[in-house]
């Protein structure tokens, strides 16, 4: 890939999708609307994801971006081929027959359900950190940054079940 901008590679990957998408509903003659295309998936273990209830495919920039060329042969067609396939049969398996069918079609002649690209560069996705506490009756109780910090300030909370005063476990 030569040095192309964020807006570019989005466009094209848009541009894909949307050929995808028109080809797969030809073939297959389902009628549903052009999915809208959104590229707001963090971290670096997925690549894309269709929602159908939302009638919505997302992809994620940083892996696009860093594998390119395998991201258009692969997840985009991946991704549309999830549309097509609900539409098809709204009761059958994500990566099942119907599915292998679309992508088939689409040229993917061992289709597979998880990516396996370089994700060395692509920052992971934080979940927030918790905090372990615990009572008299010896609950676990995790509790978030801000609650944590208020505790610290000065602020008790109470088990909801022996209504003994939570305390850090320090591990």
């Amino acid at each position: 890939m030569e040095n192309k901008t964020e807006r570019e590679i989005k466009q094209e990957i848009r541009e894909l999708t949307l050929s995808y998408f028109n080809k797969g509903k030809q073939q297959f003659a389902v009628n549903t609307a052009v999915p809208k295309i959104t590229f707001d998936i963090k971290g670096n273990r997925t690549a894309g994801q269709a929602r159908y209830s939302e009638n919505r495919i997302r992809y994620n920039f940083p892996i696009a971006k860093q594998n390119y060329e395998s991201f258009l042969k692969r997840t985009v067609p991946h991704e549309v081929a999830h549309i097509i396939q609900r539409t098809l049969n709204f009761n059958s398996s994500p990566h099942g027959i119907e599915w292998k069918r679309v992508m088939r079609f689409f040229g993917i002649q061992n289709p597979e359900r998880c990516h396996d690209y370089d994700v060395s560069d692509v920052p992971t996705f934080r979940r927030s950190q918790k905090f372990r506490y615990s009572c008299a009756c010896s609950k676990k109780h995790y509790v978030g940054k801000a609650v944590h910090n208020r505790i610290k300030n000065g602020v008790e909370y109470k088990c909801s079940r022996c209504k003994q005063i939570i305390k850090y476990n320090k591990e």
